[in-house]
């Protein structure tokens, strides 16, 4: 029964740890870091790939829009409340997660053009334009301003649904389904 809650309270979970990029060619299992007990732990999980950045924004708008944890998330009609409710949906372990956001400023031309793509291919997707400017943020927060991507194209670090977990990952999950009530 234990198991059976993990994997059914997955799908609700599975995208609340921190984000990481891909390094597979089309998705895979890597190590990423979550934030738990008030420390940071590395766990194994699988991350969705894609053919390319359009695919990678198009299913993260999908994917915000299609989960109810993000209703308020995507209601809030400012940056700052966008932020806190992106915070409070559990999108992230990261207790810090929404001030990283807040804080990424492109210092660069390449920086500017990064944001700027992937602003606009999140419109392109159905995004508004804060949640466009979010998720450009969160693009550079997950790919390290698009270095730290392979061939996953994986921009916004969406989890895998139906992850076989490890015993491990499996309590760390356990875990979070018990204290943030997912």
């Amino acid at each position: 029964e234990r198991r059976d809650r993990f994997q059914s309270s997955l799908k609700d979970i599975g995208d609340t740890y921190l984000r990481a990029p891909v390094e597979a060619s089309r998705g895979g299992s890597m190590p990423t870091r979550e934030y738990i007990d008030g420390q940071w732990v590395t766990v194994n999980d699988s991350f969705r790939g894609y053919d390319d950045s359009k695919d990678s924004s198009t299913d993260y708008v999908n994917f915000l829009q299609e989960n109810p944890r993000y209703g308020d998330y995507l209601q809030a009609q400012d940056m700052d409340s966008a932020l806190a409710a992106l915070q409070a949906s559990g999108y992230a372990t990261d207790p810090n997660y929404a001030n990283k956001l807040r804080g990424i400023n492109p210092r660069t031309a390449e920086q500017e053009a990064f944001i700027e793509a992937r602003k606009q291919e999140l419109i392109a997707a159905g995004a508004d334009p804060i949640r466009a400017e979010i998720g450009a943020r969160q693009a550079v927060l997950e790919t390290g301003w698009g270095q730290s991507l392979s061939g996953g194209n994986n921009y916004y670090g969406i989890k895998s649904h139906g992850k076989e977990a490890s015993p491990e990952d499996a309590q760390v999950a356990e875990k979070l389904v018990t204290e943030r009530g997912f």
